[in-house]
């Protein structure tokens, strides 16, 4: 029964070698990159609303599959007192902390998006109101970021914009 297993064993090892040194010889093949690898990047922007400690969120549709934000990057800002903010962060001032959170609707093709603000220490808001102006959302494919490190810091908004190529509007 030992002899057997050290066959076994032996044959095993010698069908990783073989596969591995297949494997290396096969080629990566890849299609054909957009500039930068950015293709298929959307920017979905919706206006804002003067939220409160009632009504503290702001609910918007995008049209792509909830499963899509599972295999995509997925970016949210938020637009007060003039200046655009990565979310989740900080907001203006800052006296409050912005959240995003994504939601399945019965729709197949959508996903709800939740912009909600709450106190900078993160508990329920209890403010009296904040203005929100706008909400975008940009959504890169998989592909456009997979197996790369970034050389741009996806909190800070104007280099995101610059980086995909998108206004900053």
């Amino acid at each position: 029964m030992g002899t057997f297993k050290k066959q076994i064993s032996a044959a095993i090892t010698l069908t990783l070698v073989l596969g591995l040194v297949f494997m290396s010889a096969c080629k990566k093949e890849a299609g054909p990159a957009g500039k930068d690898g950015n293709t298929n990047v959307k920017v979905y922007l919706f206006d804002g609303a003067s939220l409160t400690a009632v009504n503290a969120g702001i609910a918007n549709n995008i049209p792509i599959r909830f499963s899509e934000v599972d295999s995509s990057l997925v970016l949210a800002y938020h637009k007060s007192g003039g200046y655009w903010f990565s979310t989740p962060g900080l907001g203006f001032g800052p006296y409050y902390m912005a959240r995003v959170r994504y939601n399945s609707t019965m729709y197949p093709d959508s996903t709800e998006v939740f912009t909600s603000i709450h106190d900078a220490d993160g508990s329920t808001y209890s403010g009296s109101g904040e203005t929100i102006e706008k909400v975008k959302y940009v959504v890169a494919p998989a592909s456009a970021v997979f197996g790369k490190k970034e050389t741009v810091d996806y909190s800070d908004y104007k280099a995101t914009m610059k980086y995909f190529g998108l206004s900053e509007d």
